[in-house]
């Protein structure tokens, strides 16, 4: 990493950690989490009513950790970060261990609000890239990903050498994000509906809930993460090279599909944003899930193109292709499957369940079909 590089890190950094600070002294001030609600309420029942206009609240930090006398570790921990930002700007070199520091402290701060969310996200950018100092700025992980998320069609065409060691790590990572995300937010969602008293403090207060089955349902994802990222990554490795004219290598395919998969860490954001009726009458989070797994979808479009050299409806029709068949042999054979060998098995996170099979096999028909006008099937470019 050149000097002008940490430099550049470190400004990240210290905003980051400065938001960080700052939110975490607002919270102790005010007792408990600051929480946005879209319009005041008069009671939490109406918010359970069916029919309701759209209503909406955004939690920055949690209510049981943020209180008492846990807010002064949380201003020490907040203080601590910003101080070792500010040593990295003044001192740039060697910035591995402040930058480890200040990354693992804004993780952290999620608890308090992370800084309004920006401060958690600038002070994770700037500690990751300190992380990789033989790299420069554009090339570090985290802003390759970041170039992922806004659909850089140069960094796709650049994965055609890929590897797996990396992204490997970030598939991980991706997926315990997501796990513990929708594991608290399914946890909540499931208290909201048992009582009004827990409805009261988790969408009005802010309010969460946490057991040991929220760690654990995030480690079993990052299993079941791995294993969907290969056999999707196979699928359209398949499908590029037998069905369409592509030339792409299978690591390349796989690094591909791992930056596409960047939005979805995104969803460790679920449990600070709640619904409520009819939207709590799905078991999913119908904002953040819905709109990260659509950018996904996007992004694979966008991955597909470049990497297999594909006009845009071709590289549109294979990822609907590659998806259909990727949904029903994962959540259809492979799933029910493990279900029917370990009867306690359940499968973590959040998911469509299509019932009954006639459906499936219509919108499986509908992929094909799709697939075939966009040209899958014909290996002229």
């Amino acid at each position: 990493m050149t000097e002008r590089t940490s430099i550049m890190a470190s400004r990240i950094s210290l905003i980051g950690t400065f938001l960080i600070l700052v939110n975490s002294v607002i919270v102790a001030a005010n007792g408990s989490p600051l929480v946005l609600l879209s319009y005041p309420v008069s009671s939490v029942d109406a918010l359970l009513t069916p029919n309701n206009p759209l209503w909406m609240s955004i939690a920055f930090g949690f209510r049981g950790l943020a209180q008492g006398p846990l807010t002064l570790i949380w201003i020490i921990m907040a203080a601590g970060n910003f101080f070792l930002a500010m040593l990295w700007y003044l001192r740039p070199e060697r910035p591995e261990s402040k930058s480890l520091l200040v990354l693992i402290f804004s993780i952290l701060s999620i608890f308090t609000g992370g800084g309004f969310i920006i401060g958690l996200i600038l002070g994770v950018i700037g500690g990751s890239i300190g992380l990789q100092p033989r790299l420069s700025f554009r090339e570090t992980s985290i802003i390759k990903y970041s170039r992922a998320l806004r659909f850089d069609k140069a960094l796709f065409n650049d994965l055609k050498k890929g590897t797996t060691v990396g992204v490997a790590w970030m598939i991980i990572l991706i997926s315990l994000l997501s796990g513990l995300g929708c594991s608290f937010y399914m946890n909540s969602l499931n208290e909201i509906r048992s009582s009004s008293d827990a409805a009261l403090k988790i969408l009005l207060l802010g309010d969460h809930v946490w057991n040991n089955s929220v760690l654990y349902a995030a480690f079993i994802n990052i299993g079941i993460g791995v294993f969907k990222w290969l056999f999707l990554a196979l699928l359209m490795f398949l499908i590029g090279t037998k069905l369409m004219v592509g030339n792409a290598n299978f690591n390349a395919v796989t690094s591909m599909i791992s930056y596409a998969y960047a939005p979805v860490a995104l969803q460790i954001f679920l449990p600070l944003l709640h619904f409520n009726e009819p939207a709590l009458s799905f078991d999913w989070p119908m904002a953040i899930f819905f709109i990260t797994n659509l950018w996904m979808i996007f992004a694979l479009i966008i991955g597909a193109e470049q990497l297999f050299e594909l006009p845009m409806k071709k590289a549109a029709g294979m990822v609907i292709l590659g998806g259909t068949i990727y949904w029903i042999g994962i959540y259809k054979v492979i799933f029910p499957t493990l279900k029917s060998v370990e009867a306690s098995f359940e499968v973590p996170g959040i998911f469509f369940e299509i019932q009954p099979i006639s459906i499936v096999l219509i919108l499986m028909s509908v992929s094909v079909i799709l697939s075939v006008l966009l040209g899958v099937f014909s290996k002229q470019k």
